[in-house]
């Protein structure tokens, strides 16, 4: 660039929080700087930074999905059929803290499984360990899920987790306010 500009016409740049749960909240600067284009930047930024170093640790970062979108679909069906799972892998090494999840995580590595389909057309048992505490491991980030059913109207359904994400849009003055307003989104969204 030859001529001087401010940074804010030159938009090759995203704010992004890191808490220390390794949750991240980012601007997606779209269509210069997605989050997606951020995630790749950021993976290679941090193999860059011990690429002279022994590797001790592997990083992969996954969007996490929205709880409450998941069950709001199970609740509106009056049977789940089926609950596919899909780009499953165990969390290592990581307790969730909650039962479920941690028979699920595992299941998932006992069986070495990347895909696991639970199918009934009489309805398949959403509250099962293995279910739900899969739907946990979807939640945090791992993996997507299918989940197709008989909804209030009588029709065959679906939801999948694939490309739902937290996000909300929001306007930015400057980096206190992005503060703020992630912060209040972390709150009312875990």
């Amino acid at each position: 660039i030859t001529e001087e500009r401010s940074a804010k016409h030159i938009r090759n740049y995203s704010r992004f929080l890191i808490y220390p749960d390794g949750r991240i909240v980012l601007e997606d600067a779209y269509p210069h700087l997605s989050r997606n284009t951020f995630i790749d930047m950021y993976e290679n930024l941090l193999a860059e930074a011990i690429k002279d170093e022994e590797p001790i640790f592997q990083l992969q970062i996954n969007f996490k999905k929205s709880e409450e979108e998941i069950h709001k679909f199970i609740n509106r069906c009056s049977i789940v059929r089926s609950v596919k799972f899909s780009g499953l892998k165990s969390p290592n090494p990581y307790d969730f803290g909650a039962e479920k999840i941690n028979k699920a995580r595992d299941m998932i590595k006992r069986t070495n499984s990347r895909n696991i389909d639970f199918n009934n057309p009489e309805g398949v048992n959403v509250d099962s360990d293995e279910i739900s505490g899969t739907l946990g491991i979807v939640q945090s980030g791992i993996g997507n899920a299918k989940i197709s059913g008989i909804v209030e109207t009588g029709k065959l359904d679906s939801y999948e987790t694939k490309n739902k994400l937290r996000s909300q849009r929001i306007d930015i003055e400057d980096d206190k306010d992005f503060i703020k307003k992630a912060r209040n989104f972390v709150k009312r969204n875990g």
